[in-house]
């Protein structure tokens, strides 16, 4: 012998499973969308040295070659500025966190500035996680899985005080995105 439950107690239990099924929703988005062409950026993630061609370097006054460095968020290329002097620079692809995840810890950072870069939407920020004290990074949303990251830092020593860096952060993310955009380096 089958037990069956009431129609009405089916008509329940139905609604409960759907209503289940529907109630999980992905929280409303905080960073501003990409509403550009999305970038090829990732393939730079590995060779991070090869986002700005040896005539941008020289046009930027930044010294050639630049170094690749192994972090704890990634592989970054570090250049140092001819000018202002001893201004030490770095860039990388970042494949792990998105602007949205940035906008998400916003309260990590000494200080988050919405920015725009080149039509794309990026943030500057300063403090918190590996970020030496001084220091500013521009990160830029070139595409859904990809966001350049440009950190600058004046006194190329990481001391607080200095000339505020951002400025020359997203001078060095404008050239990188716009050699992306024209499908260089």
């Amino acid at each position: 012998m089958r037990a069956s439950l009431p129609v009405s107690w089916t008509v329940v239990v139905l609604m409960t499973v759907a209503g289940c099924a529907t109630a999980t929703t992905a929280p409303a988005p905080l960073a501003p969308p990409i509403t550009l062409d999305q970038l090829d950026a990732a393939r730079y993630a590995d060779r991070p040295c090869d986002l700005l061609t040896p005539e941008r370097l020289a046009q930027l006054r930044l010294a050639a070659p630049g170094a690749v460095e192994h972090t704890a968020d990634g592989t970054v290329c570090g250049w140092t500025a001819q000018a202002p002097a001893h201004t030490s620079l770095s860039a990388g692809v970042d494949r792990k966190r998105t602007l949205e995840d940035l906008y998400r810890r916003r309260p990590e950072f000494a200080t988050f500035g919405p920015i725009d870069i080149a039509g794309y939407p990026a943030v500057n920020t300063t403090g918190g996680g590996q970020a030496a004290p001084g220091a500013c990074t521009a990160h830029v949303a070139v595409a859904d899985t990809a966001t350049v990251t440009v950190t600058a830092d004046e006194a190329g020593t990481g001391q607080p005080g200095s000339a505020d860096p951002c400025p020359e952060a997203d001078k060095i993310a404008t050239a990188i995105v716009g050699q992306l955009e024209a499908g260089s380096p």
